[in-house]
């Protein structure tokens, strides 16, 4: 199934959205989401966090980040799009 790229996350925002602006005017927003979990080992139940970075670019962008601030529960669906290393 190569054909599918499809993610979903459910966290809270680890820190407020950073807004910056390209060349071109275009709106880009940064933020972090927490995702914890919970697993047994054992008899007892412990919660592992999960960190993934996040960038909205366009409208979205910038209408994000004023609507969120650290520790909002939030959901992003989208596709994986991996960056090459600079």
């Amino acid at each position: 199934m190569s054909d599918v790229n499809c993610v979903v996350l459910v966290g809270r925002l680890t820190r407020d959205a950073q807004l910056k602006t390209t060349a071109n005017g275009t709106a880009v927003s940064k933020f972090s989401i927490a995702v914890n979990r919970r697993i047994k080992k054992g008899e007892a139940w412990t919660e592992e966090s999960n960190f993934f970075d996040v960038l909205l670019s366009g409208k979205i962008g910038g209408t994000y980040s004023s609507w969120n601030n650290s520790s909002c529960l939030i959901s992003v669906s989208s596709y994986r799009q991996a960056l090459p290393l600079r």
